[in-house]
């Protein structure tokens, strides 16, 4: 657990490689409070680590005891490297924990916005969360996605705005 929470990558594969099978003794032994060497590497931002510990069958899944997967924990934290790492391994992007919050409402409430736009692109929600409960740069993430989606279906993304101002500039008055 300590080489993964000092981002030691080098460390990190010395030692799954020196246990037989690795998974069983360190992948999945967890801290007092339920969190993985995963978990660790997530939110240090050791992105080398947590591609080590994914490659020996680390769990993208374990949850700690507020039910929080790494992905939450990197989320929050605005690990994008780790963040992405995770979602190319394809973790579980709509898991809630113990709160019904999911990575995306973390990360919102951390204010990475970097973080929530992978997270969308990836599919991901606010889980049971009512409007009054979702966090402002959540909103204001998701209206601009609808209205960009409303400027594509309606033909010509952006466009729309320069052919008002050119209709209007050709009348006679």
């Amino acid at each position: 657990m300590q080489a993964s929470l000092d981002g030691d990558a080098a460390g990190c594969e010395r030692l799954l490689r020196r246990r037989r099978p690795p998974s069983s003794a360190v992948l999945h032994k967890v801290d007092a409070w339920g969190c993985t060497a995963l978990h660790a590497a997530a939110k240090a931002g050791a992105a080398a680590v947590a591609e080590i510990l994914i490659r020996h069958g680390g769990s993208l899944s374990a949850r700690d005891a507020w039910d929080e997967t790494p992905l939450h924990f990197a989320a929050r934290e605005g690990q994008h490297e780790v963040c992405r790492l995770l979602l190319d391994s394809n973790a579980q992007v709509n898991l809630q924990n113990a709160d019904g919050q999911t990575p995306l409402v973390l990360a919102a409430e951390a204010g990475h916005e970097m973080v929530c736009e992978m997270l969308l692109q990836h599919g991901a929600g606010a889980g049971d969360l009512d409007d009054s409960e979702i966090p402002p740069l959540l909103s204001r993430l998701l209206l601009l996605a609808l209205i960009g989606d409303g400027q594509n279906e309606a033909g010509g993304g952006g466009d729309s705005e320069a052919d008002f101002s050119n209709e209007s500039s050709d009348r006679e008055d």
